[in-house]
């Protein structure tokens, strides 16, 4: 990383020319660079800010740089293991009666003699 930084840092100051860095028009592909190197950052324990410092550039503008880059598109995902079929039990019939009985689990022929005792 800090490789990375050293070269980056030469290639930000020969854009500037000796200006101060305010004024002067990165090429987007050196600003890409910058925020990707940024993004990596984190995994090492640099903030955009000290990464910023050690780049010679105003603290603000990693941050404003990456608005403007795109994120990467491909991203990492978790496959699930398939979840097992459920099969619904056979519907068997349903018995309301009119004073609010509600009889379940039962099979035709004795939901049938149910309604025989009860009239």
């Amino acid at each position: 990383m800090d490789d990375r930084v050293r070269r980056l840092r030469s290639r930000l100051e020969a854009c500037s020319r000796g200006r101060a860095p305010r004024g002067v028009r990165y090429p987007a592909e050196l600003r890409t660079e910058v925020v990707e190197l940024a993004r990596e950052a984190p995994g090492t324990g640099m903030r955009a800010g000290a990464l910023a410092k050690q780049l010679g550039l105003p603290p603000g503008t990693i941050t404003r740089w990456s608005r403007h880059v795109p994120r990467r598109r491909v991203r990492r995902i978790r496959i699930a293991r398939p979840l097992p079929a459920v099969i619904a039990p056979p519907s068997a019939p349903v018995l309301v009666t009119p004073q609010g009985w509600r009889i379940e689990g039962l099979d035709v022929a004795t939901l049938l003699r149910v309604l025989q005792l009860g009239t």
